[in-house]
């Protein structure tokens, strides 16, 4: 929805810039109303992502923080995920990487 709002704006805008003079009246009336309704949506939405994050604390430190997260909140929030993904290892016990390789 983004992508789809973003390419919205940009081609609404920017024939509102380059051929408002030009164009028929009522093309620029729709495209003018496209515009503005796609951008107060997108703008609500950032609001809405904002407060999402904020809300959701312990998620929002993971993405932006060191990136893990703790067991219990990732239980409550993705029990699918944990269950079928995450592999349960005792303290002193290595685990094994896969999909990724560190080249040193």
């Amino acid at each position: 929805m983004m992508l789809i709002g973003g390419i919205l704006l940009i081609v609404t805008g920017w024939a509102l810039y380059a051929f408002l003079p030009v164009a028929p009246k009522v093309a620029m009336y729709w495209f003018d109303m496209v515009h503005l309704v796609v951008g107060i949506v997108l703008g609500v939405s950032v609001f809405a992502h904002i407060f999402l994050g904020i809300y959701n604390w312990g998620e929002f430190l993971c993405m932006f923080g060191d990136g893990t997260q703790p067991l219990h909140e990732a239980e409550h929030h993705n029990p699918v995920w944990v269950e079928n993904e995450i592999m349960r290892v005792k303290a002193n016990e290595s685990v094994p990487v896969t999909g990724q390789q560190h080249v040193r």
